[in-house]
């Protein structure tokens, strides 16, 4: 393996890195999104109301929506998060027990836990950035419940020059990792033309399905699919791959 290039947010990269480092992982960590707090995210006294289940998509959604609390606590409710990191996080920071999917690490894991099977008259609180995913409202919905969106943070598009880039990475890089639909959207979208013949030529490391139908590989044999964008699912492709050039 040349360098793995990995396509992360900022603030996910100073531990991600330690550990490859201490598996002596040639990489190269890039973030092509800043994530900032939603101007007028809406008032925290919805957290006063009456929630039968609260749900954080992602750290993010935890840190910033946790700045806004300093009138309020969080409620004694149920709490669940799409996967492991951001399940632990959430629990460190609002100090109560959250659930997460096994194995699964995703809205799809998610709704198919028990607790979120059987939802008539529920009132649910989803904690998400701008623009996310509609499956989780939609889906618990359609089982009875009433939910609320929480936008608390958006996503950014950093000024960058994709040529530049490229002429860094097209020969260094063979491996491409990426933790988001909008990280890889991102990054797409900054890549020029004659960069798809070193796209498609990449090993790729994702972690659904829905993301890998988003990759322009023109084999399907080049992409790792994970289940989870936890540092450790994503640590394990990569050195499998390390030992298996």
């Amino acid at each position: 393996m040349k360098k793995a290039l990995i396509i992360r947010p900022d603030n996910q990269q100073q531990v991600l890195q330690q550990k490859l480092n201490d598996l002596s992982l040639p990489h190269l960590l890039y973030s092509f999104l800043t994530i900032t707090e939603l101007p007028q995210a809406g008032d925290p006294v919805v957290l006063a109301k009456h929630w039968d289940g609260i749900i954080f998509v992602s750290q993010n959604a935890v840190d910033f929506s946790h700045q806004q609390m300093t009138s309020y606590s969080w409620p004694n409710t149920r709490y669940f998060a799409v996967g492991p990191g951001t399940a632990k996080h959430a629990a460190n920071v609002i100090h109560h027990a959250v659930t997460c999917p096994y194995s699964q690490h995703n809205s799809e894991g998610l709704l198919r836990l028990a607790e979120l099977q059987r939802t008539p008259a529920q009132q649910w609180l989803i904690v998400r950035g701008n623009g996310g995913r509609n499956l989780l409202g939609d889906s618990l919905i359609a089982r009875g419940a009433a939910v609320h969106y929480w936008e608390v943070y958006q996503r950014q598009a950093k000024a960058v020059d994709g040529d530049a880039l490229y002429q860094q990475w097209h020969e260094a890089v063979d491996t491409i990792v990426v933790s988001s639909a909008e990280q890889l959207g991102s990054f797409l979208s900054r890549m020029p033309r004659q960069a798809i013949s070193w796209l498609q030529q990449c090993r790729w490391v994702v972690p659904s399905a829905r993301i890998a139908a988003l990759i322009p590989s023109s084999q399907s044999d080049n992409i790792v699919i994970t289940g989870s964008a936890t540092e450790t699912a994503m640590l394990e492709a990569l050195q499998q791959m390390d030992n298996n050039p």
